[in-house]
């Protein structure tokens, strides 16, 4: 079984609309303080917390605007640092080079360990978009445009001890994507 604490926290918040339009803010976060498990009754139970991709702290946030047709908006999220327990070495080799930020001292139950530190990611998309009202041509109407950047800094996942070089689900491995859309109501 699995045994998981933590806490989660989440805000909106809409400006009334203004002649500089209407900004909405949008945040949740994730706060781990336990994370075990035990695969059954006689096997050890394993602290999952800050190991292989169970990070402490995991957080998104989103800003956009809106004044009549035209709307844009950001988004960033965040997953936290963590220790890759298969990636390790010893207090000599840390020690001979120079106690790296990279390598991280990691007491494990009371066994002190010299893993891979594995640093956060950081993700940001953007876009832009607008809808065309009845002001417009007649076949224009209900159609909107929509335009996007998803990693718009073209940030690579943190390297990690894993089967494709990263933890998987930490970060966009694609690279900077654009996107295009062109929708109508109907």
């Amino acid at each position: 079984g699995r045994d998981i604490q933590g806490y989660e926290f989440g805000a909106q918040w809409r400006s009334p609309k203004t002649n500089f339009g209407q900004f909405t803010f949008n945040g949740e976060a994730t706060h781990y303080i336990l994370r075990r498990s035990q695969a059954d009754e006689k096997s050890p139970l394993l602290d999952e917390l800050d190991r292989n991709g169970r990070v402490k702290w995991r957080a998104n946030a989103s800003l956009s605007w809106r004044r009549g047709p035209v709307s844009l908006g950001w988004f960033s999220t965040y997953f936290g640092s963590f220790v890759d327990t298969s990636a390790a070495t010893t207090e000599s080799i840390y020690r001979a080079l120079g106690a790296p930020s990279y390598i991280r001292v990691f007491n494990d139950n009371g066994i002190i360990r010299y893993l891979l530190r594995v640093d956060p990611t950081y993700n940001h998309n953007a876009w832009i978009s607008y809808r065309f009202t009845g002001r417009t041509q007649a076949w224009l109407k209900g159609v909107s445009v929509r335009g996007g950047i998803n990693n718009v800094l073209d940030s690579e996942p943190r390297q990690a001890d894993e089967q494709y070089g990263y933890q998987s689900g930490t970060a966009n491995v694609r690279g900077r994507q654009y996107t295009f859309e062109v929708s109508r109501k109907f």
